[in-house]
């Protein structure tokens, strides 16, 4: 089995020291700790944080992988049933991000096409409608969360 210090999982991963220590002190990975108290992190440690990067990329809290990667554990039936519940509620959003996402790249490409051939106000009424769309239906950004939070919390 192969370990690796926390400088060459840092460098393999591609993720910052500080990273892999917050992980380990919140309990998501566990790295082994040899006698010098250094962490040791073993192939399944990487593999692990590689999904733990992944979930991240898809949308989903750290609070809500260590979840998943708790209640997997477990094998119970409620265990299974948080895991399912919190995977389907993600998909479903991650689904809507896709469409929203081509949806908003085909109105770019009218756009472009629009622009490139200086067509007809007809054609920018139509982007006009899409733009209207996809604003109601936009993904909330960071900012758009935090200020939303805000104002749930006063």
């Amino acid at each position: 089995m192969n370990k690796y210090s926390i400088s060459q999982t840092a460098k393999i991963l591609c993720l910052p020291k500080d990273t892999l220590r917050y992980y380990d002190k919140i309990g998501l990975v566990k790295p082994q700790r040899g006698k010098n108290k250094y962490r040791y992190y073993t192939d399944m440690d990487l593999l692990l944080m590689q999904y733990v990067e992944v979930m991240k990329s898809a949308g989903l809290s750290l609070k809500e992988i260590s979840a998943i990667l708790h209640d997997t554990l477990e094998h119970t039936d409620e265990s299974r049933k948080n895991v399912l519940d919190i995977l389907k509620n993600r998909l479903k959003e991650l689904r809507n991000k896709i469409l929203f996402y081509q949806e908003a790249e085909l109105l770019m490409t009218r756009t472009i096409q629009s622009l490139n051939i200086m067509s007809c106000p007809n054609d920018m009424e139509q982007i006009d409608e899409m733009i209207k769309a996809l604003y109601a239906r936009r993904v909330p950004s960071k900012s758009d969360e935090k200020r939303i939070e805000g104002k749930q919390n006063e």
